[in-house]
């Protein structure tokens, strides 16, 4: 995987923040996008992000910090009503579940998958 000082690029987690979706759902912390992309603006914060990025992708957070980062919340997306095959019968509602994780974790697993497309569209080794 191509990485800086940091061992994730702190440009290409600064890219992948400004596509986030202001408007999602927040995972389980309520910790939503536009909290990451601010933090990501301020000095020093880009950084900041990658460095714990880097400890996530390394393994170096305990056990108790996995578990929070890694819950996530299951909630019921209405897609709209199912076609009726009877009149008779009242309409049913098609659910589909929807797992909402912490943003910004998803944001550095997005960070390390968009590295690795490069390095292999590249024909560079991973984990170098």
């Amino acid at each position: 995987m191509a990485m800086d000082q940091y061992g994730i690029k702190v440009n290409t987690l600064r890219d992948r923040s400004r596509g986030l979706q202001g408007a999602a759902q927040p995972g389980p912390s309520s910790m939503r996008n536009t909290l990451i992309q601010s933090v990501m603006r301020v000095d020093g914060g880009a950084g900041a992000v990658a460095r714990w990025g880097t400890m996530w992708i390394r393994n170096r957070l305990n056990e108790e910090t996995v578990r929070l980062w890694t819950a996530a919340v299951v909630v019921p997306l209405d897609c709209g009503p199912r076609p009726r095959v009877d009149d008779t019968i009242p309409p049913e509602h098609k659910l589909r579940p929807i797992a909402l994780s912490e943003c910004l974790l998803n944001l550095v697993e997005t960070g390390v998958v968009h590295e690795d497309d490069n390095d292999l569209k590249n024909g560079s080794n991973l984990g170098s």
